[in-house]
């Protein structure tokens, strides 16, 4: 899972939420947690929007789950962007009623308030209908809404919490922040509601990040954790009072927070002294399992002489967070640890485990994982004749930088039983360690026992490939597709050497089809994305050609140089000085000539207009966009940032875009919103011409989505991306060309007329450029070359104008 299977469960999601399918959305809401795990940061800050488009259009009981789904990508680290408004919205509406329940029951339900928090799991329903009957002889028909908020809020908090704790600019952007601070303020000072651990603890954070002072508890929860050292005291404070149970949470807590381990871990094994038998019961690992039980429970099995389940259990937890220095304890390092471990359940643990750490492990974060090398090597000197353990070994050796160790280690595995696995960790191993030759010998050797094995055709023909072999590498991928031709791993690969040899597109759009068809090949897209990086368009928004331009450069505007006037030969793109009165306003520029074909008029008649001219001044022809509207469309282009995976993935990112009006999606390609507040935008907001041109290729992609349900051919969509690239010669006609190229990605049955479509744009710009200057051209030439299907002639004339511009 990953970057496409976190696109293909949003999309799900979206779906489900149309089609009202309740089970669908409770898998889509489960795998967008799960994807976004191992998603990049731009595939999950990209997921936000089409989850916050369902956030805003479900009823608050449903919509709650797409919230916690977005909250939990938001604590991963994803930019809240579009979620903030329709969270904080259904969160006010849910308090304000649950405010309302809270009274009611106190003065008329005659019995304590019930706690969300104990309600059994799959008891929901009836306890909502409980309390609902109890009310309705005062709240009339009101009763059920009220008493349902009062069980929801839970929900509604969380992802509101994660905004706020992890993006400081959200809480100037709460809507009404200071009735919601009120309704939260009013349940946290209630005692009844107080009382609720689950319920007070939500509430007091909210309380101080959304006002100004400490919680009703004089806590400061924002503030930063107590420490290791806090929680040990605490525990043996609660140690001496008896209260084992507590105190064990609190050791657990240690363990997590602290730097240094050692304390905890003897704090483990005093608290496993005073509670004798007991012991293991006080860090359990049934149901939703916490981190530093694990931790805790493998100190102590270890203790105990289970040294097989504590090493399962410290590997597990190692997994979950492989910088935290768990293994730092002696009995992990201990020499006769070896001898106590069964080889036959320890090789398969460490395979797993290597798999979940990156090839290699950055250098700054292998220490709290080399304990595991000399646990490894150990049980080697204790079981020298287990091959397969040599292998698994060798596997973590390689990825923490000890690649001589991992060939003697893999080498010695497949000298003592030969098979296509220990062939394989010989054949990794030399990998790690650079020797191309050796390392193809090795998978010869594994395709000796099995000419079936794809993955390992694939990987000789990347290692080839990355030293430049490409030849070879294609001959190696070749013997893959004659297997199986749809296979995951050599397909994705063949597409990205073939577009690497001849730079024919069709190869990338094969492999967004393969995507689409296969969302959840990872490999997939790492092959599209690592072929698009770095090319124009297909990754990023290419630089402007204007001569106004350097006047837009970061540097130059950092240098706080302000001119008061400048000089242009020919009158250059409308929304090039836009941007350049918008960055240095009261500059005067002067225009020597407008030379024919006019720049002025469009390349032929088009039914949407965006600029008009008076004399040489431009002057935007549409309506300003709603300020939601804007809002959308610039969050959207922060989110894209700088850079996006590939066309597909931007396209995606961008499908709730096509719930904006046509007039907020056309209004904002001459009246920009500024850049939020978030890292890429302030980022942004000091490029004003790259941010522009981004804003208009967020708004053109989202116009693709535009009533999606019209067929292309007679679609407003369609019309209106047309009339913007044959409008007036702009940086709009590059976004909207850039549009009908991406709709030619995604749509097969739309590709023969996007490519007339750009063939005529790009023919049009070679025609004119023989006349003038067409400061575009490079742009439109770029765009020609990843379209699909285009016409050879106008392929080779693309190719000319950029090999001349």
């Amino acid at each position: 899972m990953g970057d496409s299977a976190l696109r293909h469960w949003c999309d799900e999601l979206v779906r489900a939420d149309r089609e009202e399918d309740g089970e669908l959305f409770g898998t889509a809401v489960h795998r967008i947690v799960e994807a976004g795990e191992d998603a990049t940061p731009s595939a999950r800050d990209a997921a936000i929007g089409p989850i916050a488009a369902v956030v805003a259009a479900a009823p608050p009981p449903v919509g709650r789950w797409a919230a916690l789904a977005a909250g939990a990508l938001v604590e991963m680290g994803a930019a809240p962007g579009p979620l903030v408004a329709p969270v904080f919205d259904r969160l006010t509406l849910v308090l304000s009623y649950a405010v309302d329940f809270v009274a009611a029951w106190h003065e008329h339900a005659g019995i304590p308030l019930p706690d969300p928090g104990a309600t059994a799991d799959g008891s929901e329903p009836d306890a909502v209908e409980a309390a609902a009957v109890r009310l309705e002889p005062v709240l009339g028909d009101d009763a059920y809404t009220l008493a349902m908020s009062w069980w929801l809020l839970g929900g509604w908090m969380p992802p509101a919490l994660a905004m706020l704790q992890h993006f400081g600019a959200v809480r100037g952007r709460v809507p009404d922040r200071e009735r919601v601070a009120d309704l939260v303020g009013t349940l946290a000072a209630d005692p009844a509601v107080a009382a609720m651990a689950g319920y007070r603890h939500d509430l007091y954070h909210l309380v101080e990040l959304l006002g100004d002072g400490a919680a009703p508890d004089g806590h400061d929860h924002a503030a930063a954790p107590r420490s290791a050292q806090d929680e040990l005291t605490t525990a043996r404070l609660l140690v001496e009072r008896g209260d084992l149970t507590t105190a064990a949470r609190h050791v657990a807590t240690a363990l997590v927070t602290a730097p240094d381990p050692a304390e905890a871990y003897r704090a483990v094994l005093g608290l496993a002294r005073q509670a004798g038998d007991a012991a293991l019961d006080l860090f359990p690992v049934q149901g939703q399992v916490y981190v530093g039980n694990v931790v805790a429970r493998a100190h102590l099995l270890a203790d105990g002489g289970s040294a097989d389940d504590a090493v399962e259990l410290l590997l597990s937890a190692s997994g979950y967070d492989p910088r935290r220095p768990w293994a730092d304890v002696p009995w992990v390092t201990d020499p006769g640890l070896g001898a106590r471990l069964d080889p036959e359940r320890l090789a398969p643990e460490l395979m797993s485990f290597s798999a979940g750490l990156p090839t290699p492990v950055p250098e700054e974060d292998r220490a709290p994982l080399l304990p595991y090398l000399e646990l490894a090597g150990n049980a080697l000197a204790a079981h020298p004749g287990h091959a397969l353990l040599h292998g698994a070994a060798a596997n973590l050796a390689r990825r923490l930088g000890a690649e001589k160790q991992a060939v003697a280690w893999a080498s010695r595995g497949e000298s003592l039983a030969p098979s296509e696995m220990t062939a394989l960790f010989t054949a990794l191993a030399y990998r790690s360690a650079g020797d191309v030759d050796e390392t193809v010998a090795a998978f010869r050797r594994v395709l000796g026992f099995n000419p079936t094995n794809t993955a390992a055709y694939t990987d000789v023909a990347e290692l080839l490939a990355e030293v430049g072999r490409t030849d070879e590498a294609l001959s190696w991928v070749d013997g893959a597709l004659a297997v199986d031709p749809q296979d995951p791993a050599a397909f994705p690969t063949a597409c990205r050497l073939r577009y690497a040899r001849d730079a024919d597109p069709a190869h990338l759009v094969a492999l967004a089809d393969y995507l689409r068809a296969h969302p959840d090949v990872q490999h997939a897209h790492a092959m599209l994305a690592g072929a698009c990086d770095g090319e124009p368009w297909l990754s990023f928004v290419p630089g402007p050609g204007e001569a106004v331009s350097r006047f837009l450069e970061p540097e130059f505007l950092a240098a706080g140089a302000r001119p008061v006037s400048t000089y242009v030969t020919a009158l250059e793109a409308p929304s090039a000085l836009t941007a350049l009165a918008r960055a240095l306003p009261g500059l005067t520029v002067s225009v020597g000539d407008v030379p024919e074909p006019d720049i002025r008029r469009p390349r032929r008649a088009v039914g949407t207009e965006i600029w008009a001219y008076d004399g040489t001044t431009a002057r935007p022809v549409r309506p300003e966009p709603s300020a939601d509207g804007a809002r959308a469309v610039g969050e959207f282009a922060a989110l894209a940032g700088i850079r996006w995976p590939h066309p597909t993935a931007l396209y995606d990112a961008a499908v709730h875009l096509g719930a904006l009006p046509l007039d907020d999606l056309l209004g904002v390609l001459t009246y920009p919103p500024e850049p939020p507040d978030t890292d890429t935008g302030r980022q942004l907001a000091g490029a004003p011409g790259y941010w522009l041109r981004m804003v208009q290729v967020a708004a053109c992609v989202g116009l693709l989505h535009h009533r999606a349900d019209e067929p292309w051919p007679v679609s407003v969509r369609r019309r209106t991306l047309g009339d913007l690239a044959f409008g007036v010669e702009d940086w709009v006609t590059e976004a909207a060309t850039f549009a009908l190229a991406v709709q030619g990605w995604v749509d097969p049955g739309a590709r023969a007329d996007v490519a007339a479509l750009v063939a005529e744009r790009v023919t049009d710009a070679a025609d004119v450029r023989r006349h003038r200057v067409v400061t575009i051209a490079g742009s439109l030439a770029c765009t020609a070359g990843m379209t699909p299907g285009l016409p050879e002639p106008a392929r080779r004339l693309a190719r000319s104008l950029q090999d001349t511009d």
